[in-house]
C-alpha cells in the first residue's frame, strides 16, 4: 500500500553522506556500525551490531559510543520490510553498496544481515589481494656433475622385431537426417512475497434506499428514516501484490428508536484489488453470504366507528445478500490507517431492502 521504507533509505543516504565529510570515531581495530530503520519494524541495534562481529571477528562501535582513535571503516546498515541494503567506506577505497531481499523469519534476517556484512567487507579486501605479485616456486637445485665420467659400454641393441600390421579403418557411421534442436529452459523460482493481515472496524449511515418499491421506513428512495451501518473485516494480501482476499461481520440499525434496521446481521466474504498511489490508496471489492433481515409493514384494519386505522408491524426473515464497494486508506501513523468505504446490499429475495451506506473507520495492519 505504501512504502513505509522509502523515510529509512533517504536517512541512510544521509548518514553515508555525513560520515563522508566527517571522520567516524570509534575504537582501535573496530568497525563503526550505524543501524537505520524505521520504528514499525523494532530492529534491535544492539542485536545487529553483535551478530556482525561475530561473523567479521572484530569489535563494533556505535555511534553515541565515545573513543580516542578515528576507525578507517564505517558500516551503513538500512532496514526495510522486504530488503536489507549495506554501505561499506573506508578512507582508502570506495564505498561498496550490496542490496538483498529480507527473509520473513527473524533467525534468517539477522543471519542474512551478518552474511552481507561478511560478504562487503572480503569485497572491500579483494582488490588488495589481487594486486599482490604471486609468489614464483623455489628452483630446483640439479646435483652437481662430475669433472670426467668414465667410459661404458654402449647398450646392447634389441633383437630386430617385424612391424605391426596397421590397425583396420572403421566401417563409416550411416547419415541421419539432422533432428530439431531441443532447448531446456530451466525456470528460477522465486519465494513468494510475505503475507499481511488488517483488522478494520467501521461505522456510517444509510445514504439511500436502492429498492424499486416503496416500503416504510428504508426503501423509499432517499427518503430514509435515519439508520446506521456498522462492519468489522479481516482481509490478508501480499506485499508487491494487488489481490485482497477476507471476510466480514456486519448489520444496521434504525436510529429512530425501535432499533429495527434492514440487515440484523450477515457475514460474508469478499474478494478485491487495490490500487496505490502517492497519498492514499484505492480498494474495491464484492462479497456475498448469509444474513439475518428485516422488513417493515403497513396493516390496516376497520375500526369500531366506521373509520380506517393502520400500524405497522415487524417481519424476519433469512437471505442471501451480495455487496460492493470502493474505499480510500490514507496512512495515519505506523501501522494505522483511515478508511472512507462506500458500499450498496443487495437482498436475494427482497428487492425493496436494497440499500446504499457510507461508512469510516480505521484499519490495522498487524506486524
Amino acid at each position: 500500500m505504501r512504502s513505509p521504507g522509502k523515510g529509512a533509505c533517504l536517512s541512510a543516504l544521509g548518514v553515508v553522506a555525513a560520515l563522508a565529510a566527517t571522520p567516524a570515531h570509534a575504537a582501535d581495530g573496530s568497525l563503526l556500525v550505524v543501524i537505520e530503520a524505521p520504528p514499525a519494524l523494532g530492529a534491535d541495534a544492539a542485536e545487529i551490531r553483535r551478530a556482525i562481529g561475530a561473523e567479521l571477528r572484530v569489535s563494533v562501535a556505535a555511534p553515541t559510543q565515545t573513543a580516542s582513535d578515528r576507525s578507517e571503516r564505517a558500516l551503513i546498515v538500512a532496514l526495510e520490510r522486504d530488503r536489507i541494503a549495506m554501505s561499506l567506506r573506508a578512507s582508502d577505497a570506495a564505498p561498496t553498496v550490496r542490496v538483498i531481499p529480507a527473509p520473513a523469519d527473524h533467525a534468517a534476517w539477522l543471519h542474512a544481515i551478518a552474511w552481507l556484512a561478511g560478504n562487503l567487507a572480503r569485497d572491500q579486501v579483494s582488490p588488495i589481494i589481487a594486486q599482490m605479485p604471486p609468489e614464483s616456486p623455489p628452483a630446483a637445485t640439479a646435483p652437481a656433475l662430475p669433472a670426467s665420467l668414465p667410459a661404458t659400454e654402449p647398450p646392447p641393441a634389441p633383437p630386430a622385431t617385424p612391424p605391426a600390421a596397421a590397425p583396420a579403418a572403421p566401417p563409416p557411421l550411416p547419415d541421419f537426417p539432422p533432428g530439431p534442436a531441443i532447448a531446456v529452459r530451466v525456470a528460477r523460482r522465486t519465494p513468494p512475497s510475505p503475507l499481511r493481515w488488517s483488522v478494520t472496524g467501521s461505522i456510517g449511515p444509510l445514504v439511500a434506499g436502492l429498492g424499486h418499491q416503496s416500503s416504510y421506513p428504508w426503501s423509499a428512495g432517499f427518503g430514509l428514516e435515519p439508520s446506521t451501518m456498522w462492519q468489522i473485516a479481516v482481509q490478508r494480501r501480499r506485499e508487491r501484490e494487488r489481490l485482497v482476499v477476507g471476510g466480514a461481520l456486519e448489520g444496521t440499525y434504525n436510529n429512530s428508536g425501535n432499533g429495527v434496521g434492514p440487515q440484523l446481521i450477515g457475514a460474508e466474504v469478499f474478494v478485491g484489488a487495490d490500487w496505490p498511489h502517492k497519498y492514499c490508496t484505492l480498494e474495491a471489492t464484492i462479497g456475498a453470504g448469509p444474513e439475518a433481515a428485516s422488513t417493515v409493514g403497513i396493516d390496516t384494519y376497520t375500526a369500531m366507528n366506521g373509520g380506517f386505522s393502520s400500524g405497522t408491524y415487524v417481519t424476519y426473515y433469512l437471505d442471501l445478500f451480495a455487496r460492493g464497494s470502493v474505499a480510500a486508506t490514507v496512512p495515519l501513523s505506523g501501522a494505522l490507517e483511515g478508511v472512507l468505504q462506500l458500499g450498496a446490499h443487495l437482498n436475494a429475495s427482497r428487492n425493496e431492502q436494497w440499500f446504499a451506506a457510507s461508512t469510516i473507520g480505521v484499519r490495522y495492519t498487524l506486524p
